[in-house]
């Protein structure tokens, strides 16, 4: 997994968080910030098909030129 897909599977995992969390009623700005990350962290343990998600949509990405594919590792 390379540091971009890292990166979007926190993204995605951050967000069911916070959907997770507005779904209890519970507003964003009363829940600092490492809690949402410690909590996304702990969501990619628990939900391991979203690094295969995130993986899938990097590679769309990079094949539709939104994101540059990374210097000398080949997609695929």
């Amino acid at each position: 997994m390379t540091g971009a897909e890292w990166t979007l599977a926190r993204y995605y995992a951050k967000q069911a968080v916070k959907r997770e969390l507005q779904a209890q009623g519970i507003k964003l700005s009363h829940v600092e910030a490492c809690e949402i990350i410690r909590s996304a962290n702990q969501y990619i343990v628990d939900h391991p098909e979203i690094i295969a998600f995130a993986s899938e949509r990097y590679r769309s990405f990079v094949e539709s030129g939104r994101l540059r594919p990374p210097r000398g590792i080949p997609l695929g």
